[in-house]
């Protein structure tokens, strides 16, 4: 799930996670993870807490 409220942070927070989750050669060790606040996995308690709507 991604939050795009701010556009702006959400778009490289996508990019880190897609580049987080493959495996590559080039891949540095320390890449930064993405924000969890703006990309997340989906859980049922994410809607009921509000940060996702329907």
């Amino acid at each position: 799930m991604v939050r795009v409220g701010d556009k702006e942070h959400a778009r490289p927070n996508v990019i880190r996670d897609v580049l987080w989750r493959l495996n590559y050669l080039a891949k540095h060790r320390r890449l930064h993870r993405p924000d969890p606040a703006v990309v997340f996995p989906y859980d049922k308690a994410c809607y009921e807490r509000g940060l996702i709507e329907a």
